[in-house]
């Protein structure tokens, strides 16, 4: 058992089995010390602490993927020791991250993806640092592959007292994975077909463009609005939630809404970058198994689809649109149904999922269904090394998965443990 008296940020001091390391408690095993959970029950963990301490003692590629906000630079001062953001360059900042996402990279699988939503914020000289483009280039010259940018659009995002500029209403989602091949779930992510941007179609269509020659191509509006499902776009619009939660640092007094400013002779702390629910669901879904994954090497299940038209009795006429497919059609007619075909009146169904690995589960880990043993899955897991107030682990609980939260600030802790009691998640909707 360690006994030196270590008095540097980030060491830990031994204390009857007990050790403080990065303002964490751990205990000690043999001669290093394991950070303890703050909070912990049969879906989640969460610890206390700096998230490079923290990720040590997780082990290599043990979960399925990450999500996170990580606090922006030059924008909020947290009042906590060893924050990440107020380093004196945008370029520090990035690099303090870096150091963080390379202890993610470890413990997420290789066929893992992680998500980061980065706003962006300006210099002393007004001028827009381009913190996005800044972190991702760090991240890939750390070996991160940058997979997608995703634009966050806040339909309701807050004024700002500016004359010179737009308001600003978006920021970013950076995808990044590790490999070429990734777990990512199409179909959990699939909206309606809309095809507004043909508008009222007053100008006449020649093979598809305006002005053209060729045949004329019939308005397919009626035919196409609604029908089937695409691709999700690049661009999510989502609302803020207004975010009320306050906790008091003295003796963790938790409140929802209605906070006042100082309880226990303090001011209350309040959370005021929170996630918004909903997108931390399109992330867990996109990138983590519905149905789970094996138990032995942690693989994710995979869906078993097929893709098929909607047709009648009589096997030509499809019922989303009424036209016979089986007809012929000459010119850009023919192009356009087959266009409606390909991308409208074809379906996918979900017929099961199957293990993507080939793993012999123990009888342990299998369940009967009908006269054979068949295997079980278990929850994906997610982590969030910068959780907050806790949204991103409320969220993956909602949606069946195990989550692994890292936080520095012992308030924000303790928010996210008031706010993940039985009481609270009745109260925020279990099931939204």
């Amino acid at each position: 058992m360690a006994t030196g008296v270590l008095t540097r940020a980030g060491d830990a001091r031994a204390v009857g089995g007990r050790a403080r390391r990065g303002g964490a408690l751990c205990r000690v095993v043999g001669e290093a010390a394991v950070t303890e959970p703050y909070f912990s029950d049969a879906d989640l963990t969460l610890y206390q602490g700096d998230a490079l301490e923290v990720l040590r003692d997780l082990p290599d590629r043990s979960v399925h993927m990450a999500c996170t906000s990580p606090p922006f630079w030059n924008l909020r001062d947290y009042q906590a020791d060893g924050q990440i953001g107020l380093e004196p360059t945008s370029e520090g900042w990035a690099t303090s991250l870096v150091r963080v996402f390379a202890a993610v990279r470890r413990v997420l699988r290789d066929d893992a993806v992680l998500f980061i939503e980065i706003g962006d914020s300006y210099d002393g000289n007004k001028e827009l640092v381009d913190q996005p483009g800044v972190l991702k280039n760090a991240l890939r010259a750390d070996g991160w592959r940058h997979r997608q940018t995703i634009i966050l659009h806040k339909s309701n995002a807050m004024p700002e007292s500016v004359s010179d500029r737009c308001t600003t209403a978006h920021s970013y989602v950076l995808l990044m994975v590790k490999s070429r091949s990734y777990y990512w779930d199409q179909e959990a992510l699939r909206e309606p077909a809309e095809w507004a941007r043909w508008g009222d179609q007053t100008s006449p269509k020649y093979d598809g463009h305006a002005g053209g020659k060729g045949d004329l191509v019939t308005d397919k509006r009626e035919e196409l609005a609604a029908q089937g499902g695409k691709n999700a776009r690049t661009v999510w619009t989502i609302p803020t939630e207004p975010n009320a939660l306050a906790i008091c640092r003295v003796c963790d007094a938790y409140w929802q809404g209605g906070a006042p400013r100082e309880h226990c002779g303090k001011p209350v702390v309040q959370h005021f970058a929170a996630f918004p629910r909903e997108l931390v669901r399109r992330m867990i879904l996109a990138g983590t198994s519905e149905r789970g994954v094996c138990a032995e090497c942690g693989a994710p299940w995979v869906r078993e689809t097929e893709v098929r038209q909607a047709l009648a009795a009589d096997g030509k006429t499809c019922l989303r649109c009424g036209k016979n497919h089986g007809a012929t059609r000459a010119g850009s007619e023919h192009r356009a149904a087959v266009m409606v075909e390909r991308f409208v009146c074809n379906e996918t169904t979900t017929l099961g999922w199957q293990p993507s690995c080939e793993c012999l589960a123990s009888p342990a880990l299998m369940a009967e269904a009908g006269k054979e043993l068949v295997p079980v899955p278990v929850p994906a897991t997610i982590l969030d090394p910068f959780s907050g107030s806790g949204t991103s682990l409320l969220v993956a609980r909602q949606l069946g998965r195990h989550a692994i939260g890292v936080e520095l600030s012992v308030p924000y802790c303790a928010m996210t443990r008031a706010r993940l009691s039985q009481l609270s998640l009745l109260a925020e909707g279990v099931s939204s």
